[in-house]
Order: C-alpha cells, then sequence, then structure tokens
C-alpha cells in the first residue's frame, strides 16, 4: 500500500516569501487529502502531481528554518480551493485561477503573425498590459502595433524580422498543442510552432511550454519555457536590439514616463539604469485603476548569457534580449549574434511574477532567489 508523503523545507540562508516549490515524488509514495503547514494546520494549500513532481503553494517561511508539511484525510481537499484551468476556444486558451480569467493564449491570432497573451489579469483582477491595439483602452498609446501584451520574439532570424509588423516581416505558425493541463493547482500547455520567413519559408521549429498556477494569494505567476529547434538547416540569431524572448508591454498608465518604476536586480531604477544592463531580473510596476501593480521577469540561471541583458523602456516596453550585445556595449565590434547548428537545440526558462506594490514590497528579490536557487525539499 502507497504511504502518503510528508514534506519538509531547509530553507536555507534566505527568507522565502509565499509563491510555490516542486520536488521529484518517491517511488511508491502519494499526495492525498489535504495539504497543510504544520504551523498552521487548518490552512489548507493547493498542490498537484504533474509528470513525477510535486508542485505545491507554499507559505512564507523564515530563514534557516525546516518546516513540515503533511497531508491530512480531506476529501474536499482540493476542489474547494479552486483549479487550474484551460479552456479551448477558437483560435485562443482561457486559463482560469479559481473560475475568473487570468489570461488568454492567442494562437492564431489573425492577422497578427504571431501567438501572444492577452488580456492578462493581475491582483484585484486588474489587467496589467495595454489592450492597443488588439483591445483598445482609454488612454492608451497607440504606437509599436506588434507589442502585443506578453510574446515571444526577435527581430533576426537568418536575416528574417519576426518581431515587427513592418512590410516584409515573418511570423510563427501554430502546429499544434501536443498537450494541455488543467488540474487543482497547475495548468498549460506544450505548444509546436514553426518560426518563418514573409514568404512563408521554415526557418526553425519552436516548442513552447506555459505553466499557470493556482496560487491563494494575490499575485500571479506563469513559467515559459522556449525550446528553438534547428530542424530546417543552421540559424543564426542576429545582434539586433529590436527584440525579446519574453515580451511585455505594461498597461501605459505603468509607463516608465508616467507612474512606471522599472527596477533591477543591482538597484538600478529608470531606462537609463537597466536598458542594456545585465540582471538576473527586471521588475516594473506603476499604477492601474488606483492601485500599483508589478510585472517582474525572471531570468534562470542556467540561460544562455544569463544574466540577461534587457530592451526596456519607459515608452512601456519591458523585454528580455540575449544578443543585442553591440547594441547594449555601444560598440560595433561585438557581436552578440548565436548560431545554432543544424539539429540542435537551444532552451531558455523564465519566470513572470505578477504582483502588487513595487518590487521591494513586492518582495522580488526573495522570490528570485527561490525561482534559481529552491530550497532543499524533501519528501519522505
Amino acid at each position: 500500500m502507497a504511504k502518503n508523503v510528508t514534506i519538509t523545507v531547509e530553507t536555507g540562508r534566505h527568507e522565502r516569501p509565499e509563491g510555490l516549490l516542486s520536488a521529484a515524488m518517491p517511488e511508491g509514495a502519494k499526495a492525498e487529502g489535504m495539504l497543510v503547514d504544520t504551523r498552521a494546520p487548518k490552512n489548507a494549500l493547493p498542490y498537484q502531481v504533474l509528470d513525477g513532481m510535486l508542485h505545491f503553494a507554499a507559505p512564507k517561511m523564515p530563514a534557516k528554518k525546516t518546516v513540515t508539511f503533511e497531508f491530512l484525510p480531506d476529501k474536499s481537499n482540493p476542489g474547494r480551493l479552486g483549479t487550474a484551468e484551460v479552456v479551448e476556444k477558437e483560435g485562443k486558451l482561457d486559463f482560469l485561477m479559481k473560475g475568473k480569467l487570468f489570461t488568454s493564449y492567442n494562437y492564431k491570432p489573425d492577422p497578427a503573425p504571431k501567438p501572444y497573451f492577452y488580456p492578462v489579469i493581475g491582483p484585484r483582477e486588474i489587467p496589467v498590459t495595454r489592450g492597443w491595439p488588439m483591445d483598445p483602452q482609454k488612454g492608451d498609446v497607440e504606437d509599436h502595433p506588434h507589442h502585443k501584451s506578453i510574446y515571444v520574439s526577435h527581430g533576426d532570424i537568418n536575416g528574417a524580422d519576426v518581431w515587427s509588423e513592418a512590410e516584409g516581416h515573418g511570423g510563427q505558425k501554430h502546429e499544434q498543442f501536443m498537450r494541455l493541463v488543467s488540474g487543482p493547482f497547475v495548468s498549460g500547455f506544450d505548444e509546436k510552432l514553426t518560426w518563418h520567413d514573409k514568404d512563408g519559408k521554415p526557418l526553425m521549429g519552436e516548442v513552447r511550454t506555459a505553466r499557470l498556477y493556482n496560487l491563494p494569494w494575490n499575485m500571479r505567476v506563469m513559467d515559459i519555457g522556449v525550446k528553438f529547434v534547428a530542424e530546417h538547416g543552421p540559424v543564426t540569431f542576429g545582434d539586433t536590439k529590436e527584440g525579446g524572448l519574453i515580451s511585455v508591454r505594461v498597461a501605459t498608465s505603468m509607463n516608465g514616463n508616467k507612474t512606471g518604476l522599472i527596477e533591477n536586480a543591482f538597484g538600478g531604477m529608470g531606462e537609463a539604469e537597466c536598458w542594456g544592463k545585465p540582471s538576473p531580473w527586471v521588475d516594473y510596476s506603476g499604477m492601474v485603476k488606483g492601485k500599483r501593480l508589478g510585472i517582474a521577469v525572471f531570468d534562470h540561471c542556467n540561460n544562455l548569457r544569463h544574466p540577461a541583458r534587457w530592451h526596456v523602456r519607459d515608452y512601456g516596453l519591458f523585454a528580455l534580449n540575449p544578443f543585442a550585445l553591440s547594441h547594449y556595449k555601444y560598440g560595433r565590434d561585438t557581436d552578440g549574434s548565436y548560431r545554432l547548428e543544424a539539429g540542435k537545440e537551444l532552451a531558455f526558462s523564465f519566470r513572470i511574477v505578477i504582483h502588487q506594490n513595487d518590487a521591494v514590497r513586492g518582495k522580488i528579490k526573495e522570490s528570485y532567489l527561490t525561482y534559481a536557487f529552491p530550497p532543499k525539499v524533501g519528501i519522505a
């Protein structure tokens, strides 16, 4: 008979803010009933086992402590905590958390040349990305029509522009979803795409993954993975600032030239101190509908050229671009292009955290450390 598990978390040197943790499930173990922190056993926590990994919502934990979590018999859990659900509609996926829309992934966005996430609903049910040109909102700045909320893009793939929507641009074609995931804690997709030039000639393949989490706190988190596959011959990612492997266009009222604040891990503030600078994370916060909200993007420490450099502007663009070294270093003698040989793969992992307040009050530094250097989690 399988044994229900007990989880121990050794927090290490860092305070651990509210967020999520994962650990491999031992053979023969099971996760059933109500997951609780033994410090507060009346408070249930959402969890899910997916692909042999236990994922669960972890409450705030102090540094240098060992915290224990247990499963208690409770047939109502995790249903009473809501679900993370993906609903497929014509040309898009809706992601619902506890029955409310978090975001939609528009994977056949006619006439747009590439998929994007829109709308993106943050804490207090407030949208945090610009509506124009998909769904214009009062006060939206109407520039750069290719800046569609949250998307993946680059402006020079074997010479083809898969960034802008100017004449002669390329695009990304959705091929298929290899998997859709719904559950009590995790939802998401695994998608196959083809990047192509202006004539439809394939440039490379991509496997894109997304995981979105049903957290019980007033924050939203999604993990994005992109794996480029040189299945049509060698691929060169050109040295251009026009790109972002994760790209965000924040709500206009959050712009740095309005109420916004751009912050990075080294204390840089504003476009002048953050544009082109290396940093493991950048946060963009500002006022939306009377509340200060923020969007942080985390660059995983295993990614190429970590810590990433950032194409982040006061007018609302927020993009991670590791290839524009000649622009960032202000010298054309530096070549930031990268060649992926035929048949090879290049993978990146990112996390997006949508939170209340600015980076300091939103505990973005602490959240990044938990993402990149998670505490030791034991399951027995």
